[in-house]
């Protein structure tokens, strides 16, 4: 009997019993480090996609034409005369509604961005603001923009994103978000496309 092989045999089976015993262990340090970085009731934050409106507010419609006049997307906008919202009354207020279904149940919702496409219906320096409207509870309005474009063309002239640190809200099935716009001064102004981009947190 070759004992020298049977102790080599031996030998090469204990050490490779130790390896398997020392990635085991590094696996659990991993594992618990990474359990550590990531503790129970963190946040993973999500970001939806461009959500264009669904319908008109029965709050705010004081602006000409509705909502199937700025849903086309952003990439998509006009700002023709017919193919937009447009205002000259100062303090108008317009609102669309914005569906939530593509948020979870029991998320919470910590922040919205309001995308829009504007210009002028011929003359420029007409001010609008936009806003948020959260359950029935209004944001303060955006910091003030003015609009350009001179005649009557149908491209839009300006793109505005607005962000709303909104109050944490877990969403439900009776959650309701609206976006919506503000007119400043007796300028008229048009705007082609509303967008929203929602912010949620969801437990780990």
């Amino acid at each position: 009997m070759n004992t020298s092989f049977n102790v080599f045999a031996t030998s090469r089976r204990g050490t490779s019993f130790a390896r398997l015993g020392w990635q085991a262990n590094s696996l659990i340090v991993t594992a618990s480090l990474l359990l550590s970085a990531f503790p129970a009731g963190f946040a993973f934050a999500a970001t939806t996609s461009e959500i264009v409106p669904t319908g008109n507010s029965s709050t705010y419609t004081g602006w000409t034409n509705g909502y199937t006049e700025i849903n086309e997307g952003i990439s998509g906008a006009s700002c023709s005369s017919g193919d937009s919202v447009s205002s000259s009354t100062s303090n108008a207020r317009e609102s669309y509604i914005i569906s939530l279904s593509s948020i979870p149940n029991g998320a919470t919702i910590t922040d919205v961005q309001v995308l829009v496409e504007d210009r002028s219906a011929g003359t420029a320096g007409g001010t609008y603001a936009t806003f948020v409207r959260l359950n029935g509870v209004d944001t303060a309005t955006s910091s003030t923009h003015t609009v350009s474009g001179s005649g009557t063309g149908a491209n839009c002239t300006g793109s505005q994103t607005d962000d709303f640190d909104v109050p944490d809200t877990v969403k439900s099935g009776g959650t309701t978000l609206e976006i919506g716009v503000v007119k400043i001064n007796a300028t008229t102004v048009r705007v082609g496309a509303m967008a929203a981009v929602i912010t949620y947190d969801m437990d780990g």
